[in-house]
């Protein structure tokens, strides 16, 4: 018979999406580095401040991206 206090915790295979991320995340996301990120991005966009912690909510890195989007240079949609 076996210990179930000494087996290992398996994790579940199905991880929650994540609805924030950590700022070098956040760079990475958008495909920018994070002297970028915190030049043109940072400024922009709100944040979760826990003490130091600073989360940047993924809604608003895409209300970003999508404001930022330039209209096509030949005027189709």
């Amino acid at each position: 018979m076996t210990d179930q206090a000494a087996s290992p915790v398996l994790w579940p295979q199905f991880a929650p999406p994540r609805i924030a991320l950590r700022k070098l995340e956040a760079a990475k996301a958008l495909g920018v580095s994070d002297e970028t990120f915190d030049k043109y991005v940072k400024p922009h966009v709100r944040c979760v401040r826990w003490g130091s912690l600073r989360l940047y909510p993924v809604s608003e890195l895409v209300r970003f991206a999508e404001q930022q989007a330039a209209a096509p240079l030949d005027g189709r949609p």
